[in-house]
């Protein structure tokens, strides 16, 4: 599987509301697969997946708000 291509397509769905995209590009910033790790990235994408509705993502975002 080539992450960085993952990505392409994740983000390409995020960025039109699709909450599991967005919680799967959070995870790509959050691990550093695909893209450099980038744990702001990573919260504001489980941010926006938490605002429709996944709460896996909103459980990260909290996790990531408070430095774990």
């Amino acid at each position: 599987q080539d992450d960085a291509e993952a990505v392409r397509w994740y983000r390409q769905a995020a960025e039109q509301g699709l909450a599991q995209a967005q919680f799967n590009l959070g995870g790509m910033y959050a691990e550093g697969r695909g893209v450099r790790q980038d744990l702001a990235l990573a919260q504001e994408w489980y941010g926006k997946a938490c605002q429709n509705g996944d709460q896996k993502a909103c459980d990260n975002y909290q996790r990531l708000k408070a430095g774990y």
